[in-house]
């Protein structure tokens, strides 16, 4: 779960996690869902590279219903064995939650509160430079500062059973009524070293919607073939 440090900057640990969801129903109701989460990281004795992306794609008689895409890259710099700062960027696209993009980047620190073999909780905090672009009219544009928040959790509740869980808090320090939330849980259970099944389900509410047609809260629920190499 928490990938081992090595002796020398030269030697690099490759990880790469992926999990794929498909779901078509016909008959009373035609639908398609297909669902992509990869997580890619390069670690090294002190340095880290991370590149993460989740998307989300659904049709319901024939009409998209869901089309959202975010890619997240970040280079995290170890300074003892808990803590480290990182630099981040960051790109969303959600047309059915309002935005066309959602752009963002900046530094933040982070500290592993509990970190060995079978457990790790890591908290997160960043100040970030976000630009967003409304997908319903007037099509705005908004710059601003951002305060960001995560937790995150893993934990092995049986040698080949995965729990985790991650919040996501990130509010604009230029208007306090614009925050997100992202909240997941999912459990993963092992089949051999490189498949696993799984299911999550994921939260997502923002305070400020950008049209009043928007909902705040977006909930979904997939059951997964995981991938690690």
């Amino acid at each position: 779960m928490v990938a081992p440090l090595v002796c020398g900057e030269d030697l690099k640990i490759w990880k790469l996690h992926t999990e794929l969801s498909f779901v078509r129903t016909s008959g009373n109701t035609n639908t398609e869902t297909f669902s992509l989460k990869f997580d890619v990281n390069r670690e090294g004795e002190k340095n880290k590279l991370l590149l993460k992306g989740n998307g989300l794609y659904s049709k319901t008689e024939g009409k998209e219903s869901a089309s959202k895409l975010s890619i997240t890259g970040r280079w995290e710099r170890l300074f003892t064995l808990r803590f480290f700062s990182y630099l981040t960027l960051g790109f969303k696209t959600d047309k059915f939650s309002g935005y066309e993009y959602r752009i963002n980047g900046g530094p933040g620190i982070g500290y592993y509160l509990i970190k060995d073999d079978k457990k790790e909780l890591k908290l997160l905090s960043s100040i970030l430079y976000y630009k967003d672009r409304k997908y319903v009219e007037p099509f705005e544009e908004d710059a601003y500062t951002s305060s960001e928040t995560e937790l995150s959790l893993k934990i092995y509740l049986r040698e080949n059973v995965l729990l985790k869980h991650l919040t996501n808090y990130s509010i604009s320090l230029n208007d306090y009524s614009k925050y997100f939330i992202t909240s997941e849980i999912s459990l993963e259970v092992m089949v051999n070293n490189h498949i696993s099944l799984g299911v999550g389900y994921q939260v997502y509410y923002q305070n400020k919607i950008p049209d009043p047609t928007i909902k705040r809260l977006d909930t979904t629920f997939l059951t997964s073939l995981i991938i690690n190499i």
